[in-house]
């Protein structure tokens, strides 16, 4: 745990009431947590170090290794995880505005289309799972396709091949929400996927960029 992630936990101790949900964790806490998180393969490629426990199990966690250094991602028990904050110090003005507001961990304002600074770099960083098929793998690629703001058809169309349904979806999900007329092959791909959780998801995406075309 570097000095900047332990100064941040000691310094947010007195923040969280019951009424806002969540609990701050202490550097021995967020330790234990971190390791229970590597025993379900989450979070080792990113070093995830969890910060505050929100809503039962919810965890915000520090970002401490590869190419999202600096960030704060939260997890979900029954949803994907979701990159919120580009740096502690955004975190820790949002958590203070959540106590002195007197608003549920729920209302926390996450920062909007957080992005990588350098997408070269980042679309460079997939290659590291280009040959791996394990649970990490899928998820760090999924949490990272949450950074990229440049159109990437050939990293889509390689990802939007994976073996793991779940990265899969979660490029038919990206498709949805960044459609681009570059992504209509792979839209429709995985519009007809034998996943039905993915060709679903394809099925979306694909009315997302009809929309898209109508529009412009």
């Amino acid at each position: 745990m570097t000095s900047e992630v332990y100064g941040f936990l000691e310094e947010i101790q007195s923040l969280g009431r019951r009424r806002n949900n969540f609990k701050p964790l202490s550097a021995i806490a967020s330790a234990a947590y971190a390791a229970a998180l590597q025993e379900r393969a989450l979070g080792v490629e990113l070093g995830l170090i969890p910060l505050i426990d929100a809503n039962d199990s919810n965890p915000f966690c520090y970002v401490s290794r590869g190419i999202a250094r600096g960030m704060v991602v939260q997890l979900f028990h029954d949803d994907a995880p979701v990159f919120c904050f580009s740096s502690l110090d955004s975190f820790r003005l949002a958590l203070l505005r959540i106590e002195n507001s007197d608003l549920h961990i729920d209302e926390i304002s996450r920062e909007k289309d957080i992005s990588h600074p350098n997408q070269l770099t980042l679309i460079a960083s997939f290659g590291e799972y280009a040959d791996r098929n394990d649970d990490e793998a899928h998820f760090t690629q999924c949490l990272l396709l949450q950074l990229l703001s440049e159109v990437a058809p050939e990293l889509l169309n390689r990802l939007g091949g994976s073996e793991d349904f779940c990265v899969r979806e979660c490029v038919a999900f990206y498709i949805g929400e960044h459609p681009s007329r570059e992504y209509l092959e792979i839209a429709a791909r995985l519009a007809s996927d034998t996943n039905s959780q993915v060709a679903i998801a394809g099925a979306a995406a694909v009315k997302s960029l009809a929309r898209r075309r109508m529009a412009n």
